[in-house]
C-alpha cells in the first residue's frame, strides 16, 4: 500500500488533467475525494529565501537578512533560521 503526500496527490491529479483526453477519465479516478491544494509558502518560500540569501551573499550585500525579512514579509529571526545551514557553512 502507497500513501501519497497531500502534494503528491495534488501532482498526479495536475498530471492526469493535462494528460486527459476526458474530464469523465478524470471523475473516474479522483471524484470524491478531498482535495488540498498546497500553498505557494509551504513547499516553496524556504528554497526562494535561501537562493535569494545565496544572491544577496554573492554579491557582498549588506544587511541581507534584513533586506530578505522586508522582501518576503517575514521576521529576520525566521529568516536567520531558515538560512541558518548556509551561514554556518553547510549545503
Amino acid at each position: 500500500m502507497c500513501i501519497l503526500s497531500n502534494f503528491d496527490f495534488f501532482e498526479d491529479l495536475f498530471n492526469a488533467i493535462k494528460e486527459s483526453d476526458s474530464i469523465n477519465d478524470v471523475i473516474k479516478e479522483y471524484g470524491g475525494s478531498s482535495i488540498y491544494i498546497p500553498s505557494y509558502k509551504s513547499i516553496y518560500l524556504h528554497d526562494d529565501i535561501r537562493k535569494k540569501y545565496l544572491e544577496y551573499k554573492e554579491n557582498n550585500t549588506q544587511g541581507a537578512v534584513k533586506k530578505l525579512s522586508r522582501e518576503f514579509g517575514i521576521s529576520e529571526r525566521q529568516i536567520y533560521s531558515i538560512t541558518k545551514e548556509l551561514r554556518e557553512g553547510g549545503s
